[in-house]
């Protein structure tokens, strides 16, 4: 039954849609937009649900944190840079000393991006760096679009796009698919760019699957895993 649940949202609202999600190996760069400002925040001293930004709120979401990056709450997400506990496992900024949002270990993050923007792009730093059942995933609620990652060598960057169909009430999820050893493996965000128009495609090509020795899967794995990132977000949002 429960997984005939997450079978439905994952086909739900399977219909037209202009939302999409691009994934690249290197930065698009160019473009300008609204950056991510995390310069007036302490260092891994979040206690609250969220952390409000320039470009939207980070929540953290399902099981705290309980690896050796984590730093402050282990039920938040932190920002972190160069003298933290997760520079140290793989986390980065995308410039020298720089900061960014650590998801802590915890099992997703979710990402209200902020009114008013259409596209984002986000700079992920060592996902899925340790083998997990499923791996590690991101998804638009309320679409379809979603894309997985397989296992990464330490300390994997990737610049993810995602192009919305509205501007408003847009929400990513980033989640773990699988547990290690009872606890998640954590990732870093950064360098977060927003845009209240499509900007054109960068010189670098797009990847299609993140994965760079792709393990095979059961055709409806991911299927599966995108309706589970759907009822993640609903359970937050009850």
């Amino acid at each position: 039954m429960k997984f005939a649940i997450i079978l439905a949202l994952a086909l739900a609202g399977s219909g037209a849609s202009a939302a999409s999600i691009t994934v690249f190996t290197e930065d698009p760069g160019k473009y300008g937009g609204t950056r991510m400002d995390l310069s007036g925040f302490d260092l891994c001293s979040n206690n609250s649900a969220q952390l409000r930004t320039n470009v939207g709120e980070f929540h953290a979401n399902g099981q705290n944190g309980g690896g050796r990056s984590v730093c402050g709450s282990n039920s938040a997400v932190q920002v972190q840079n160069h003298t933290t506990p997760a520079f140290d496992y793989g986390r980065s900024s995308s410039v020298p000393r720089g900061r960014w949002i650590d998801s802590n270990d915890v099992a997703s993050v979710h990402f209200d991006v902020a009114k008013g923007l259409r596209e984002v792009w986000v700079r992920l730093s060592d996902i899925n760096d340790r083998p997990t059942p499923l791996g590690f995933a991101t998804a638009i609620l309320g679409s379809v679009e979603s894309r997985g990652f397989e296992v990464q060598e330490d300390g994997a960057v990737f610049w993810v796009r995602y192009r919305f169909d509205t501007d408003n009430g847009n929400q990513i999820v980033f989640s773990n698919l699988g547990n290690d050893e009872g606890r998640y493996d954590g990732f870093g965000i950064s360098s977060v760019r927003g845009f209240e128009s499509n900007t054109p495609d960068p010189d670098a090509a797009p990847i299609a699957s993140a994965a760079p020795a792709p393990v095979p899967l059961p055709g409806g794995i991911w299927l599966i895993a995108t309706g589970a990132l759907a009822l993640f977000g609903i359970r937050r949002r009850s």
